[in-house]
């Protein structure tokens, strides 16, 4: 990762979606979404372990000058919020890129795996730098997070099956016609024995006859 000298006071957007691929799912350790546990023994502990993974990755993202003061942080959310305060600056133009890139994306060229990746890269680093809202207090029971944790998953699901090629049109049917539908993950998994099947009726054309002829 390359490094953000403190003196320059530049925006930390390119940061923050370096973060956002190192550590992935350890988001909720920076956003402040993941708690530490409030019961000691196992649980507690491996939660400290992944708090200090994210920690020792933003301290690799960040200047040799301000590490040190880094170290005496108590938290990945804590550090975090001490960037955020001396180099943070608007996330408007991080935001319009991002969405602007999400809803131009389309499969075109790209293999199906590096169009999954880039695809969730760009919604990786939108969530970072723009986090649905939570509930922090713990005491939620409407169900209103999981709404919009299914929804932000939704759109991205919806925004995979868009840009596919139209080779796809069949299987991208039968993933909207799911009820419930799938997440997006499951979604690449279903397309992609699709794109293998047509990888292997490619390499032996004859091979979908001889089977029906044995049987």
């Amino acid at each position: 990762m390359a490094e953000m000298l403190p003196e320059k006071k530049e925006n930390i957007e390119k940061l923050k979606q370096e973060i956002a691929l190192g550590v992935e799912s350890k988001i909720g350790f920076i956003d402040g979404s993941c708690v530490k546990p409030v019961t000691t023994g196992v649980e507690q502990e491996q939660w400290r372990k992944a708090d200090c993974m994210v920690i020792s990755s933003l301290l690799n993202s960040i200047s040799k000058d301000i590490v040190e003061a880094g170290m005496c942080t108590s938290s990945a959310r804590a550090l975090w919020m001490k960037l955020e305060s001396r180099f943070g600056e608007s996330n408007g133009s991080s935001i319009y890129q991002l969405q602007r890139e999400i809803a131009s994306i389309c499969q075109g060229n790209l293999c199906l795996d590096d169009y999954f990746i880039k695809l969730t890269k760009l919604c990786e680093g939108l969530v970072f730098v723009a986090p649905p809202p939570i509930c922090k207090c713990g005491l939620c029971v409407c169900g209103c997070a999981k709404a919009i944790l299914e929804m932000t998953a939704s759109n991205q699901l919806m925004q995979f099956l868009i840009g596919l090629n139209e080779k796809y049109d069949h299987i991208r049917s039968q993933i909207l016609a799911m009820d419930p539908l799938s997440n997006v993950n499951k979604a690449f998994s279903m397309v992609l024995r699709v794109e293998r099947q047509m990888e292997v009726n490619l390499a032996f054309p004859d091979s979908g006859e001889a089977i029906a002829m044995e049987v």
